[in-house]
């Protein structure tokens, strides 16, 4: 094979590679870009479901949701904590 011919084929070899290169790191984002969207569509159903398990108006039968929901009631506390902290100093005037 001539000395031409040879840079021919690995210059093809690498301009391939580099094309397949870029064709995967656009999939890659769009994977991330939809992982996004349906994380964004379960915390939308979150929002939707909490007030009906809040309320007792949705019975649920799952240890992982019943934990989930004593965390927030939890954290509710703490908020609520730190808000009545903050009224006591008063305002910043």
């Amino acid at each position: 094979m001539s000395f031409f011919k040879k840079v021919k084929e690995i210059s093809g070899d690498v301009a391939d590679k580099t094309k397949r290169g870029a064709i995967r790191g656009k999939l890659e984002i769009e994977v991330r870009r939809i992982e996004g969207k349906i994380g964004d569509e379960k915390n939308a159903i979150g929002h939707a479901v909490f007030p009906m398990l809040e309320s007792g108006t949705l019975a649920v039968d799952n240890d992982d949701v019943i934990a989930h929901m004593g965390k927030i009631v939890e954290l509710n506390t703490e908020l609520a904590e730190r808000r009545r902290e903050i009224e006591a100093l008063g305002s910043e005037e």
